[in-house]
């Protein structure tokens, strides 16, 4: 994993102090930048499109947003809120699940397409996605290093083990198993996805404590 800053990314979503709030139009244009950016990418990503598909006047848009790359990292916000505020209770085998889960979500679900775009895109337009990706990392990565930490501080894993010796298999093993389904049996890998995020959690945390006693 690549270790982004921690903090969260500033002004996805800034409007100007004391403007009013067309709360529908804004949804609108949300929904249609991350429909936007991923079937276009970010080279086919215009905010005339954008203002197209929404169905809301320009002064719209440009009263909310002074770039494209702020604008799509109010996308991401808005379409990730669920996730970032989605409290995971329990042992840290309950929270590797829900972070299967929310991949699972993000590669499977109705934002698959802009997902996949950004990780790829990243690589080469870097400057204008950056805050974008710090939006995605904040949500998922950041969340689960936290999350996992936690557990070592509580106990439940070997004192001293770094998160991401236990979620990069793990997030690693689930990308792979998405990534490489074929169109014939996406919908046979898709409907045993959950049965298969629980497997892989119960193998990598009874590998654990093997693994480190190896390395003692």
């Amino acid at each position: 994993m690549m270790t982004p800053p921690d903090n969260a990314p500033e002004g996805a979503g800034r409007r100007p102090p004391g403007r009013p709030r067309d709360l529908e139009a804004e949804a609108r244009l949300l929904a249609a930048g991350m429909e936007v950016y991923g079937e276009r990418g970010w080279y086919g990503f215009t905010a005339n499109e954008v203002i197209r598909r929404a169905k809301v006047g320009k002064a719209t848009y440009h009263s909310r947003w002074s770039s494209l790359g702020e604008f799509l990292a109010a996308c991401f916000d808005e379409a990730l809120a669920p996730l970032q505020h989605q409290t995971v209770e329990g042992d840290v085998r309950e929270i590797l699940i829900a972070q299967g889960r929310l991949m699972a979500d993000l590669y499977f679900g109705p934002h698959r397409l802009a997902t996949q775009r950004l990780w790829a895109e990243y690589e080469v337009v870097p400057d204008p996605l950056r805050r974008v990706r710090e939006v995605l990392t904040q949500a998922t990565v950041h969340r689960a290093r936290r999350l996992v930490a936690s557990a070592v501080a509580d106990g439940q894993l070997p004192a001293g083990l770094e998160p991401d010796r236990l979620l990069e298999p793990f997030e690693g093993g689930i990308y792979m198993h998405i990534a490489t389904a074929s169109p014939e049996n996406r919908d046979e890998v898709r409907a045993g996805i959950d049965a298969y995020i629980q497997q892989l959690a119960d193998d990598l945390l009874a590998a654990i404590p093997v693994a480190v006693a190896r390395e003692s």
